[in-house]
């Protein structure tokens, strides 16, 4: 199963809102009160943050189908969406690798990104990737509740 890398395109559009959609609705939601899924809308926001960012995705691609995306710009992963068919694969440390290779070719030194506690998974990738904690506060996005948010960071050899 070999794992294309590339830019995003206009066309992947749909893809990535639903894998984004998707991420929401089976990890989010169901650490969220049922009035705060309600009010998040994810479809709304899945498709205006493709339109917006979209361009500044890398795209995995496996066997013709969009797996999953990272959007990382300045040393701060935004976004690291895995379509659930396609998680466990090494789709997430393939993008992840490329977000690091970025960011060095542009003289970053740490790269950022946050995560959930609840979201026990994605802390296991990115510890196995090197980054540590370097703090937690609630997560204002989602329900900050009931949600508590890890950032987490990781020093870049140049």
């Amino acid at each position: 199963m070999p794992i294309l890398l590339r830019p995003a395109v206009p066309a992947d559009a749909p893809a990535l809102v639903a894998i984004l959609v998707g991420t929401f609705r089976d990890t989010w939601a169901p650490q969220m009160s049922a009035e705060r899924v309600a009010a998040y809308g994810p479809e709304g926001r899945a498709e205006g943050y493709v339109r917006a960012k979209g361009a500044a995705f890398v795209v995995a691609e496996v066997d013709g189908i969009v797996a999953g995306f990272v959007h990382a710009e300045d040393g701060f992963v935004h976004a690291l969406h895995i379509a659930a068919t396609m998680r466990r694969r090494g789709v997430g440390r393939a993008l992840m690798a490329a977000a690091e290779t970025t960011a060095r070719a542009a003289g970053q030194m740490r790269l950022r990104l946050e995560t959930d506690t609840f979201n026990v998974a994605s802390q296991a990738l990115y510890a196995a990737l090197g980054f540590e904690e370097v703090d937690r506060y609630p997560d204002v996005e989602y329900d900050p509740e009931r949600i508590v948010t890890v950032l987490l960071e990781k020093r870049l050899e140049p």
